[in-house]
């Protein structure tokens, strides 16, 4: 499913340090994928690490809730997944969500055009 995966024991450096994330972007840059921290999502499970860090480097952050937690007042994710399984569901439904410039929220939820994902974006959609 991914072309690359970034560990913190095999970079080096701990979350959420920004010099974790130079490196990967570097590799990136190396591969070929001149890509820029907003275009991308970091997927993880701690939110003190994963999250917090990713948000600092201007990443999209997931979060990947392995229990039942409540959504922190602070610091919350751009998504919420509660199995694995979703994170497809989720990528799939950004890349769609950029074809049509539109926000994945709620009512389109409800609609049934994407399912089994917390979206809290917080632009007002």
């Amino acid at each position: 499913m991914f072309a690359h995966c970034f560990i913190s024991e095999q970079v080096g450096v701990q979350k959420p340090d920004p010099r974790f994330f130079e490196p990967c972007f570097e590799t990136l840059r190396a591969d070929g994928l001149d890509m820029r921290p907003d275009e991308t999502i970091l997927i993880g499970d701690s939110l003190t690490s994963d999250v917090a860090g990713g948000k600092r480097y201007g990443m999209k952050t997931c979060w990947y809730r392995k229990k039942a937690a409540p959504v922190p007042e602070d610091g919350v994710p751009d998504y919420i997944v509660d199995r694995l399984a979703q994170v497809q569901e989720l990528l799939y439904g950004i890349k769609l969500n950029e074809r049509r410039r539109e926000c994945l929220c709620e009512r389109e939820m409800a609609r049934g055009d994407v399912r089994a994902f917390s979206c809290l974006r917080r632009s007002g959609c």
